[in-house]
């Protein structure tokens, strides 16, 4: 969504002046961090704000409940009318509904009334506020009112601060907790606060989120690295103190973390951020700060509730053992090319240059359409990879599982970057991996439980840019020698006006459903969807990975409850549907 300067301006002035905790899409975690398109964009950090060099941006007079700036502010930002802010809003399809500030606390802490705040200079140091404390239940509704038929509204609230934040993950994602309440710690070192809300659920699939200052550090940095550190060593730690790990045996940071949601939160007087984002963290004296409050403050709780501590680490031990089965399964892979064995999957058809930055590899669903493929490529740079029968589900799977999946292991071997901590993108080897399935309910199930792997166990592919999607052609219309291909029944419809007779007789003009790409000879799977001058192709690109691992685990995962809610609440949104 791109906000003007002046909307931007204001959208972080309200959020600092309620300085509460976000989450959303826009400000992850409890910030206003806007971007209007240029390099004049803000955070607001605290109770103030910061421009992109970190100077500091102070008001001179503004009416927060009505966002009525009658003055100028500082470092050439500008002041806008009520009105302009607000007809401003609703032209981008933002509605703020409601700011329930305290009175009492906004006359303590701006030093002046709350419908006319008087100047504050700069230099003036307002009192420590307490987010979780003093503006508990602030509640903020942002909705999309640009289509009135279909009014898109996200309500910004978290009366428990971070605690809620994590209930608000497992039960929007339809997981399971495995414990009733959420782990709490929280701490000061100097001036500097930390605090972490952490629980396990059911699932395989781990979600940290890290956040400095309120702003949403989504590369991480020293607070998430000082939390992982500890969390291991914690564990690890219990199990040699209780006899639950045998000699020789160490849990690995991805044991510890299997189903863990965590949320990290720092509150510093100087952050460092680093990165051309700014998303990561870069602070040195955090890591140890974190290290130490976890390790004290987490091994407590684990002692005082060993109910608590038995459920993780034996998930953690699960974890464990599923990793060890998956490592037997990589050392017999590597073994089998060592006897002289192909290392290349059987139902691989390779191509001749071995240039990534030349070649694509298409998987490809069913042994029918893969020998059209076959037959129609281009040998010098494309690749074809059939695949047969029922995919795994990887969301419901240990990666132990992938390895003896007679479906995902070819991908795993012909791709050649291996899966999960392995991962190597700098041995892929093809530059583009496109799945070219049906144009029907089955291919497109065979497209999500590819991209559900990939998303999983080889996400790089995804931020990289190399993962593609064909697009078949539905309909083949045609009179004499007269062809076109339709990808959609709009442009069916067009084609046939067009060869119909003059006077709209249309008996003469053929039309042919493609129910499947095996339907198609090679040279018209090449004309339509492999060759490069004529196909349509789509890159799957992720603009937000939260929300992308969100939808992933509703959509893939064993609970039916959240998928029904999410099917039976975007059903409209439906436009081609294969019944």
């Amino acid at each position: 969504m791109k906000i003007s300067k002046k909307i931007a301006a204001l959208l972080a002035m309200a959020v600092v002046a309620a300085n509460t905790a976000l989450a959303s899409p826009m400000s992850l975690g409890g910030t206003a961090a806007v971007d209007d398109g240029n390099d004049d964009w803000l955070h607001a950090v605290g109770s103030r704000l910061y421009d992109k060099d970190g100077n500091e941006v102070w008001l001179t007079g503004a009416n927060w409940f009505g966002f009525n700036c009658s003055e100028n502010c500082a470092h050439g930002l500008y002041a806008v009318d009520c009105d302009e802010f607000l007809s401003s809003c609703a032209d981008h399809g933002i509605n703020v509904i409601r700011f329930p500030i305290s009175s009492e606390l906004l006359v303590s802490w701006m030093e002046g009334t709350p419908n006319e705040v008087s100047s504050v200079q700069a230099g003036y140091e307002p009192p420590y506020v307490d987010i979780n404390r003093d503006f508990a239940g602030i509640k903020i509704v942002f909705s999309d009112l640009r289509d009135p038929e279909n009014v898109r509204s996200e309500v910004l609230h978290y009366e428990g601060g971070i605690r809620q934040f994590v209930e608000h993950i497992h039960a929007t994602r339809g997981l399971e907790s495995m414990t009733d309440k959420v782990i709490y710690v929280s701490g000061m070192q100097g001036d500097s606060f930390a605090e972490i809300a952490m629980q396990y659920n059911d699932s395989y699939n781990e979600v940290i989120l890290s956040f400095a200052n309120n702003i949403h550090t989504i590369d991480g940095g020293s607070h998430e690295a000082g939390f992982k550190t500890a969390l291991t060593k914690v564990i690890n730690e219990y199990g040699k103190k209780f006899g639950l790990l045998k000699d020789g045996e160490k849990l690995a940071g991805d044991d510890v973390r299997e189903g863990l949601t965590a949320i990290i939160s720092v509150k510093l007087t100087e952050c460092e951020f680093e990165g051309q984002t700014k998303g990561r963290l870069g602070n040195p004296e955090v890591k140890p700060f974190i290290e130490k409050l976890v390790t004290e403050k987490l091994m407590n709780y684990l002692e005082e509730n060993p109910d608590v501590a038995k459920l993780i680490f034996e998930k953690s031990m699960a974890a464990l053992r599923a990793r060890e089965a998956a490592k037997k399964a990589r050392e017999n892979e590597r073994n089998k090319a060592v006897f002289g064995k192909s290392p290349l999957p059987e139902k691989l058809a390779d191509c001749s240059e071995r240039d990534n930055r030349y070649t694509e590899i298409y998987i490809v669903e069913g042994d029918s359409a893969g020998g059209s493929a076959k037959q129609g490529r281009d040998r010098r740079y494309q690749a074809i990879l059939s695949l047969w029968g029922k995919m795994l589900n990887v969301e419901k799977a240990r990666i132990d599982r992938i390895y003896g999946n007679d479906k995902l292991s070819p991908v795993v071997t012909a791709l050649g970057t291996s899966i999960g901590e392995d991962f190597d993108i700098t041995k892929l080897r093809y530059g583009k991996i496109i799945i070219m399935a049906d144009a029907d309910v089955d291919g497109a199930h065979i497209r999500t439980l590819l991209l559900t792997f990939f998303f999983r166990f080889m996400r790089p592919l995804i931020s990289n840019g190399n993962v593609y999607i064909a697009q078949p052609p539905l309909f083949r219309v045609s009179r004499g020698k007269k062809l076109y291909y339709a990808f959609s029944d709009e442009e069916r419809d067009k084609y046939i006006a067009e060869l119909a007779d003059e006077d709209g007789n249309s008996s003469k003009v053929e039309v042919q459903r493609y129910k499947g790409l095996g339907e198609m000879d090679p040279e018209q799977l090449w004309e339509t969807t492999m060759d490069p001058e004529r196909r349509t192709i789509i890159k799957v690109e992720m603009e937000d990975a939260m929300r992308a691992d969100e939808v992933f685990t509703i959509l893939m995962g064993d609970k039916v409850e959240p998928r029904r809610e999410f099917i039976e609440k975007n059903a409209k949104f439906v436009k081609n549907l294969d019944v």
